[in-house]
């Protein structure tokens, strides 16, 4: 493994920005690689190489520190592979979506108190689907109260209709 002086050196000259992807991208290629060694004395090969797979999926650190925490928690290599399966790329899609959840509960607040701007952050944790934050975004504007909105709200996780 280079050392950071190493890289510096091979780094220099080039963008900023280039940089700082090429910085970002190794960091995830480390965090995904200590994931895999720590699946695989765990749970071994079979189910490292599964994690793998899945991991390579991910573009962004904190889905893969999600998955660093079922390692420590799974019991067993199946429920393991149970949670990467039912997740698949959700992950990702709920860290995507971190600024529009914000931009909801500033929306709230203004409309109707901090109560309720921390009652529908706490719920908006379980909302990852663009789509259906959307159409919160649409309960915020027609609900007349914050109690029909956090109702609605409540059924977010449910087929939208």
């Amino acid at each position: 493994m280079k050392s950071i002086t190493d890289l510096a050196r091979e780094w220099e000259g080039e963008m900023p920005l280039e940089v700082a992807e090429r910085g970002i991208a190794r960091g995830l290629e480390c965090q995904r690689a200590l994931l895999c060694r720590q699946a695989k004395r765990k749970f071994g090969s079979e189910v490292a190489a599964e994690l793998a797979r899945w991991a390579d999926t991910l573009t962004h650190p904190f889905p893969l520190a999600v998955a660093s925490i079922w390692i420590i928690d799974c019991a067993s290599g199946p429920t393991l592979r149970k949670l990467m399966e039912l997740s698949g790329e959700s992950l990702d899609e709920w860290w995507d979506a971190r600024p529009l959840r914000r931009l909801l509960c500033v929306g709230a607040k203004h409309k109707f108190g901090r109560e309720a701007q921390a009652e529908l952050a706490a719920r908006l944790v379980l909302v990852s689907d663009a789509e259906r934050l959307t159409t919160v975004s649409d309960w915020i504007m027609d609900c007349d109260s914050s109690a029909d909105l956090l109702e609605m709200v409540g059924h977010a996780h449910e087929p939208l209709t």
